[in-house]
């Protein structure tokens, strides 16, 4: 079994930088954004976490 990272957030562009930072300090861990809602605004929606493809 892999582990990986789902990183989640209510601002899209805060779970891709913390996405990259965390690339760049351990670039074999799998990582996940799931950052706003379906429709790309500020938030969470549990649909758009659920579809993230995380494994």
């Amino acid at each position: 079994m892999a582990l990986g990272i789902l990183l989640v957030s209510h601002v899209p562009a805060i779970a891709n930088g913390v996405e990259t930072l965390i690339k760049q300090v351990a670039k074999d861990v799998p990582i996940t954004t799931a950052g706003g809602t379906s429709d790309g605004k500020i938030g969470t929606d549990l649909d758009h976490i659920q579809k993230s493809n995380w494994r």
